[in-house]
């Protein structure tokens, strides 16, 4: 086969060598990013800090059944942390402490199912102030994999929530 003008055949020689190298780049890239997708760990629910740290915030604003002085006055989770701290009842005679562990113990057992199958191994909850611990719940396993959230509740008082999430 003989081509009359050779300068138009060199000229789609390096077009198709230029193309040829466009698609072998972006082969290269879409094997890097298939690479990382499939190197993500199993499960795909694990938890991320800012899930705990958002869900802290609800857990905090949530309104408790415990009621301090008359009714329709229940108080929320951070109001009855300070009532707890203060050994409070609630006017159904309820100490305020206990109010707190059932209602934060609810929650947690609804919002985090954990156990072998579940990819949430365990969770815990420290409320703590200067004066001491207020109140630690503990459910399932620690392991080395977590993530926490540190939540302070008052200025001088040194009142603190920390929920941890282990998967």
């Amino acid at each position: 086969m003989k081509f009359k003008n050779k300068h138009l055949y060199k000229k789609a020689q390096e077009e198709m060598v230029g193309f040829a190298l466009i698609i072998l780049i972006v082969m290269i890239i879409l094997v890097v990013f298939l690479a990382l997708a499939l190197n993500k760990p199993k499960g795909g629910s694990n938890v991320e800090s800012y899930q705990v740290t958002n869900f802290e915030q609800s857990l905090l604003q949530y309104t408790s059944t415990c009621v301090d002085s008359y009714q329709p006055n229940y108080l929320d989770v951070t109001q009855l942390i300070f009532f707890c701290e203060k050994e409070g009842q609630c006017l159904d005679g309820k100490n305020a402490c206990v109010a707190l562990n059932e209602t934060l113990s609810g929650i947690m057992k609804e919002s985090w199912k954990v156990g072998p199958d579940s990819p949430y191994k365990g969770y815990e909850i420290n409320i703590s102030s200067n004066q001491g611990q207020i109140l630690y719940v503990l459910e399932g396993n620690k392991t080395n994999n977590y993530e926490g959230a540190v939540q302070p509740l008052g200025k001088s008082s040194g009142e603190k929530v920390e929920i941890s999430i282990y998967s």
